[in-house]
This record gives C-alpha cells, structure tokens and sequence, in this order.
C-alpha cells in the first residue's frame, strides 16, 4: 500500500499512522489507537519502513527523522491548501 501521493505527500492513512508513530507503539497498539483494521496498518507500516520514513525496534514501530520532516511537510501542505 503506497504511503505516498503522485505530489509527494503523505496518503491520508500515512499521516494518521505515523502521527501515532511519534511514539514507540506496536502495530496492533497503532490499529487499536488509529482503528484502521490491523491488516492495514501492517501493509502502511512495511511501505513506510521500505521509504525509511519508520522504523521498527523489538515490534515497536517509530517514525525517523526523514518520516518526521515528511509529516510535517504533508501537515503544512494540508493545511496552506
């Protein structure tokens, strides 16, 4: 599942995870906390960890720094449109 959009910003289940990836959470905290189905978020999370905007550490899911900088970006883009 793509994490991003043909502009380069973030897809609307993207921001939404990696909002909640701020902090360590595992994928299934992410799913209760979002309520987006599990499957799902396992698909956004590996699109995410493969464009290394996440990482995972022991099933704990994090967003990098390239991810951060790319939310804020998606986040200012949202909200100037």
């Amino acid at each position: 599942m793509p994490c991003t959009n043909s502009d380069g910003t973030l897809t609307e289940a993207a921001v939404t995870l990696m909002s909640v990836m701020v902090e360590h959470h595992s994928l299934e905290e992410v799913a209760s906390i979002t309520d987006i189905p599990l499957y799902l978020v396992r698909a956004t999370a590996r699109d995410l960890i493969d464009t290394r905007l996440a990482t995972e550490q022991d099933g704990a899911y994090r967003i990098t720094k390239l991810g951060s900088e790319k939310l804020a970006y998606t986040l200012a883009k949202l909200n100037a449109g």
